[in-house]
């Protein structure tokens, strides 16, 4: 069952003949596709396509740049604007698209963030399909309560131009304006609003959170079901050095200068420009795009927060984290790539014993070839630091397979974690953990 919402800015008008009786009028004022900010909403609870969706577009020149967040719940997320006409179930939800609202219901698994450009041509369609519409003469249809699940919502603002909402709900496939039915059912505006969503890349976005959901270990478990973490590298792994976006959850709890850093790096030319969060305990900071191929981990702790419906606030931020920004150049964020990109999937790996103590070390890349794309997850979960790419333990090298003692099995991927340690050094990473009063006996 899907339900759908399209909110355009613009004023209804609602002309009526000589005679009195209501007429069809325009959907859309005079002015309505000049609109310069356009917000969208896309949520499905179909089997293998649940997801929930909401993007702003913003007009330059002859493209509207966009920013997306999305996650794997419908019905989910906040709107800058909620349709007024719409009597959603449960509290609709007020939130701008760049931030993270207590009132959004994306359970344990934050909304993924998305940017990039889009020709103003798909938006100027979308916009010309709504203002096309008629609204149907006011009847038993058009009076029937306005009531259930947003799928799309189309919302856009411009100078002397007002609201209106092109919207239909679950088990209602009718589109309405302002509350009210337009007289072609809508079917031109959901080929303009798939067009649209198509061009910036949403169907792979949710066809990647729907497998990850499939693919989420239960609490507890160590490995992946190998019908569903593939066998195959992602595509483009070979160019992974090329990416323009990395997400960095590094951990270490136990013997040692225990952390738990989140860093974002952005290419900018030759080099990356960087925003990092740290703290002193590891399991602290919630990952912003959890490995779905990884045993998940608990939230942090809430403080026994409770919120109005009786659920279990959002995980609180720790009050000392410690936050920094900089830039690195290129070469170390490549390297650690490239040594990823020598590596295949290794088709007979068995977990292997080795030599265990209380050192507890995580990591976890997240590499974006271009924003919006695909993301490509590599981590490795433990002490014996094999990497994987999406789930699947990666090939060893020569130097990882020669003996090396009492504790051979141990370490692995000796060149790869080398390169890793090499890049979060150049950011500056082992000199921050140690100047967290934690640490003090590890200087």
């Amino acid at each position: 069952m899907l339900a759908l919402v399209c909110v355009v800015v613009a004023c209804r008008g609602n002309a009526a003949s000589d005679g009195g009786a209501p007429d069809a009028s325009s959907a859309a004022p005079a002015g309505f596709g000049l609109s310069t900010l356009v917000e969208l909403r896309d949520s499905s609870d179909e089997e293998g396509k649940t997801h929930d969706l909401v993007l702003r577009f913003e007009r330059e020149g002859h493209d509207f740049a966009w920013v997306a967040k999305v996650a794997g719940r419908d019905a989910s997320l906040g709107e800058r604007l909620p349709d007024p006409f719409l009597q959603q179930v449960g509290k609709a939800c007020a939130c701008a698209i760049d931030d993270v609202c207590a009132c959004e219901r994306t359970g344990s698994n934050a909304p993924e963030q998305r940017k990039g450009r889009v020709a103003a041509t798909f938006v100027d369609a979308l916009l010309a399909a709504c203002a096309a519409e008629v609204v149907a003469p006011v009847g038993a249809d058009a009076a029937r309560p306005y009531a259930g699940k947003p799928r799309r919502h189309l919302s856009t603002w411009a100078s002397a131009v007002g609201d209106t909402h092109f919207s239909s709900t679950l088990g209602d496939p009718k589109w309405r304006a302002n509350g009210q039915a337009v007289a072609s059912g809508g079917a031109a505006i959901d080929d303009a609003f798939d067009r649209l969503l198509a061009e910036v890349g949403a169907p792979a976005w949710v066809t990647a959170l729907n497998a990850s959901a499939r693919a989420r270990p239960k609490e507890g478990q160590t490995d992946v079901d190998a019908a569903v973490a593939p066998m195959t590298l992602p595509a483009g792994f070979s160019a992974l050095a090329k990416a323009q976006v990395l997400e960095v959850n590094d951990q270490w709890s136990g013997m040692g200068p225990a952390h738990q850093v989140l860093l974002r790096l952005v290419r900018k030319g030759g080099q990356f420009a960087w925003t990092a969060k740290l703290v002193e305990n590891s399991g602290s900071l919630r990952d912003p795009d959890p490995d779905p191929y990884s045993p998940p981990e608990r939230d942090p702790p809430t403080g026994g927060c409770v919120t109005e419906k009786g659920e279990e606030c959002p995980p609180r931020e720790p009050r000392d984290v410690t936050k920094k920004s900089g830039t690195v150049a290129a070469a170390p964020v490549e390297a650690f790539l490239a040594a990823v990109a020598t590596h295949g999937i290794d088709p007979a790996y068995k977990p292997t014993p080795g030599h265990w103590s209380d050192d507890s070390p995580k990591g976890h890349v997240v590499v974006w070839s271009a924003a919006g794309a695909v993301p490509v997850h590599l981590s490795f979960l433990n002490q014996q630091r094999r990497w994987r790419v999406n789930g699947r333990e990666l090939t060893l090298d020569a130097e990882d397979s020669a003996p090396k003692g009492p504790e051979a099995p141990y370490w692995s991927h000796v060149k790869l974690n080398a390169a890793y340690q090499a890049m979060l050094t150049a950011i500056g990473l082992d000199r921050w953990i140690r100047q967290l009063p934690a640490n003090a006996r590890w200087k």
